[in-house]
């Protein structure tokens, strides 16, 4: 397992991502006002217009949305931290007292609007929005279910976590992939037919929920380690 996250988050295998996403940002953060939370809330616009689409059985136009959905996850994350390496330590502090839309780098305070909860939220809510109207009739509805129980535990844990010192709110490396699964098994169900290849969709949505139930468990896992340095909610 070990040998197998050191491949997964090889800097070499991921420099030329590291690249664009600093050059994406670089170009985002010219924009007047433009912040990571701005571009997660436009994720979750999209996201829901995409579920309006496909629910409308509009699978084109669902299609469409939730990719440009997909778009906003990968650059809010890069402008939070293309923003952040150029601060001083006031800036980041100076930056924690504005709203919440109109904070610069990253936010990680534990609150609900803050890089450790909204957009797990809104990640959850790009993929099960999807799911449901595309899959409900054709995949297996406990494994549905059971990644929906993991990824609201975790939605809720995250935040809560940070606020206790257990966690700095960040996704594990399951989690970080685990996103890589579900695009995938939503593309599955929007290009390849019910019928032609039995049981692969269930197999990629059992792939996408173990992945939830392992990044529950590890962040679970962190937290009971870093115990000693639990706190009172604030």
């Amino acid at each position: 397992m070990g040998r197998l996250r050191s491949w997964l988050e090889d800097d070499s295998r991921v420099g030329w991502l590291r690249r664009l996403s600093d050059r994406s940002a670089a170009a985002l953060d010219a924009v007047p006002g433009m912040t990571p939370n701005r571009v997660t809330a436009l994720g979750l616009v999209l996201a829901m217009l995409a579920a309006l689409m496909f629910a409308l059985g509009a699978v084109a136009f669902g299609a469409v949305f939730c990719a440009a959905s997909y778009l906003t996850d990968f650059l809010d994350g890069a402008l939070a931290r293309y923003q952040d390496e150029r601060m001083t330590d006031e800036g980041r502090a100076a930056e924690g007292a504005k709203g919440w839309l109109d904070r610069r780098g990253k936010t990680e305070d534990g609150g609900f609007l803050s890089g450790a909860a909204f957009d797990p939220f809104v990640d959850k809510a790009r993929y099960f929005g999807a799911l449901l109207p595309l899959g409900l009739d054709r995949l297996w509805w406990p494994l549905i279910a059971a990644g929906a129980f993991f990824a609201l535990a975790l939605t809720l844990w995250r935040p809560l976590a940070v606020r206790l010192r257990l966690s700095k709110g960040r996704s594990n490396w399951l989690g970080k992939h685990k996103v890589h699964v579900e695009a995938a098994l939503l593309a599955w169900l929007v290009f390849i037919p019910a019928a032609a290849l039995p049981y692969a969709d269930d197999a990629i949505l059992g792939l996408a929920s173990l992945g939830g139930a392992g990044s529950f468990l590890g962040q679970t896992y962190s937290a009971w380690k870093n115990r000693a340095n639990a706190k009172a909610p604030i």
